[in-house]
């Protein structure tokens, strides 16, 4: 079988936790002797950057390219993973052609522009409504066609870029109107899909709640060989925080919450990646400076593929208190596999992960239970079993794939 894998940029383990799965799902379908070709920009697709808004989700020229890439590679099945970045009409280029798709949501980039369902201020979102999604999105909407260049010159500049926030007029019904037709092409692009899957309930329960069509639940692989921690040596229990350096992924809650805990009574390591983030420019920066000045914090950037083992080796727990509704974080299924205890967000589908861990909802909760988990010790638990990606890879052939080839 021939299948085509969309993502939304190249090189796929670049792209977070959905490149990774992406590269391992290829792994496991060309070990079954499938071929596998990948469109993403800069690979098949062009790399780009957007003139307007629109062009973040609706490009002709690239849609054009798709439609020839799909006539040049005849793939049976395309399996859509992102569609940021690229153009929201390729599934229906795909079925105009008659090649069934495919579709897995990671995360909430179709029904949110923002991709997370919070807002500009990074506060939970209920989901799209135009007028809203106007308001949140407003300074991209009014200053189209520099949206790149005068965005980036604010980025740098916050405390001017929220004073001309607030001097912009109200959301004009026009407004309005350029973000139904986004959650329009949206809706467009699930209806031309042949199979859309999730890996959480609490995405799919969203979805439906929005009256979108419902994702069909699907598990996910561990991404990368895992092993067991080994018992640890004793001492102060280890937090471990291991995810990308963003606001809505709570690294700024667990260090406060930290240092909120006596002191020497536990050890904190902060590792992760720290991109650009629309409307904090140096989130990163100030979050690594105050992190280096908390005694007993450990910050330590990137992390290699190569060296996950031994980060959780190190630690006891992993602590993810993202505020925005995770989907379905690959790290915990990687931490849970090493034998950590967890400690995940109140909100998302990362709990039915390890429905047994706390998930705090508040800052006092996270600090109540960092607390009990000092409490407890150093120590692990016995670690879980996931699928292969050989194994998923599989599975897909048998009861998505292959159903819809014939």
């Amino acid at each position: 079988m021939r299948i085509a894998q969309v993502l939304h940029g190249w090189p796929a383990e670049t792209m977070g936790g959905t490149g990774m799965y992406v590269e391992a799902l290829s792994r496991g379908l060309t070990a079954l002797g499938h071929e596998v070709r990948s469109f993403a920009p800069g690979q098949g697709a062009p790399v780009r950057t957007p003139r307007r808004w629109e062009e973040t989700w609706r490009h002709p020229a690239l849609s054009a390219t798709w439609r020839a890439w799909l006539r040049h590679q005849c793939p049976d099945v395309v399996h859509i993973h992102h569609l940021a970045h690229l153009s929201l009409d390729l599934p229906q280029v795909a079925q105009e052609l008659g090649i069934p798709v495919v579709m897995t949501l990671h995360d909430h980039h179709l029904a949110c522009a923002r991709g997370q369902l919070v807002n500009h201020e990074g506060r939970p979102c209920d989901g799209p409504e135009p007028q809203r999604c106007a308001t949140c999105l407003g300074p991209h909407l009014h200053l189209d066609p520099l949206t790149k260049t005068i965005g980036d010159w604010l980025g740098s500049w916050p405390s001017l870029r929220g004073r001309i926030r607030d001097r912009l007029p109200p959301p004009t019904s026009r407004a309005a109107d350029r973000t139904a037709a986004r959650m329009a092409a949206a809706q467009r692009a699930l209806l031309a899909t042949s199979r859309v899957l999730s890996p959480s309930r609490d995405l799919a329960d969203r979805m439906e709640a929005l009256g979108w069509p419902r994702p069909e639940l699907t598990d996910l692989p561990l991404v990368r060989p895992i092993t067991a921690a080994p018992p640890p040596p004793p001492g102060p229990v280890r937090f471990l925080f291991a995810s990308t350096m963003i606001p809505t992924k709570g690294p700024g809650r667990l260090l406060a919450a930290f240092q909120a805990l006596p002191a020497g009574s536990a050890t904190l390591t902060l590792a992760g990646p720290t991109p650009a983030f629309d409307g904090h420019p140096n989130h990163g920066a100030k979050l690594e400076a105050e992190a280096r000045q908390t005694p007993g914090v450990r910050w330590c950037g990137a992390v290699p593929g190569s060296q996950i083992n031994a980060l959780f080796a190190e630690h006891d727990v992993l602590v993810l208190p993202s505020i925005w509704p995770e989907n379905s974080p690959l790290v915990v299924r990687e931490a849970s596999a090493a034998g950590l205890r967890l400690i995940l967000p109140g909100t998302g589908g990362a709990r039915e992960l390890a429905p047994e861990a706390p998930a705090p909802t508040t800052d006092a909760q996270l600090l109540e239970a960092l607390i009990a988990e000092v409490r407890r010790g150093r120590g692990r638990v016995p670690p879980r079993s996931w699928p292969t990606p050989t194994a998923h890879a599989e599975r897909l052939i048998g009861e998505v794939y292959g159903p819809l080839v014939g």
